[in-house]
């Protein structure tokens, strides 16, 4: 392996690992795509988590 093949092998690294970086930091960081449509869904479906929520205060008395 001659002395440019490593050089260039090495910047073509440097180059994958910052674009990977920055395409995880876009899906998943804390501003991300993800947790946004996350917080839409939740924002819209309020319905459905109140439901969920009144249903798990229910007691059921059993008298045998």
């Amino acid at each position: 392996m001659g002395n440019n093949t490593l050089i260039r092998a090495t910047i073509i690294v440097l180059i994958c690992l910052t674009l990977f970086t920055i395409v995880m930091m876009v899906m998943v960081g804390p501003n991300s795509i993800i947790n946004q449509e996350k917080e839409k869904y939740n924002q819209t479906h309020v319905e459905e988590r109140t439901e969920d929520k009144s249903n798990d205060n229910v007691v059921i008395v059993n008298n045998n």
